[in-house]
């Protein structure tokens, strides 16, 4: 992802990465005075719908990532260029959350964008 910082205000850098394709975006928040980065994947990651293929694509990906993260992964941001590691989010643990339900949603989700992928591929072809 490209990353360009939007702010700077009290020790705390916005950054916003955005995909190659400009449709999937994150905003990150590198907080120096705590030394740490913080990030909200539900409400800071997103993807925009085209009416493409590869939208349609990407929200997959989109929840990919988001249904890897909210089973316990752990957010790192790299400088790929220097292959060197920035920072890191500690592991999301959820509280009071059905996580048989929130995958089983996750994965029907990620199902839907697939098949729309594949509908939207098909209706150009």
């Amino acid at each position: 992802m490209n990353a360009r910082i939007l702010k700077i205000d009290k020790g705390i850098v916005w950054v916003r990465c955005t995909s190659e394709n400009g449709l999937t975006q994150l905003v990150l928040k590198l907080n120096f005075a705590e030394e740490r980065l913080q990030a909200d994947i539900v409400s800071d990651l997103d993807t925009a719908d085209d009416g493409s293929a590869n939208s349609a694509q990407a929200a997959a990906k989109v929840g990919q990532f988001k249904l890897d993260y909210f089973t316990n992964g752990i957010l790192e941001v790299w400088d790929a260029d220097a292959n060197r590691l920035l920072g890191r989010h500690d592991a999301f643990i959820p509280v009071d959350v059905d996580m048989a339900r929130t995958v089983a949603n996750f994965e029907a989700g990620i199902q839907e964008f697939l098949e729309e992928a594949n509908r939207r591929a098909s209706a150009r072809s």
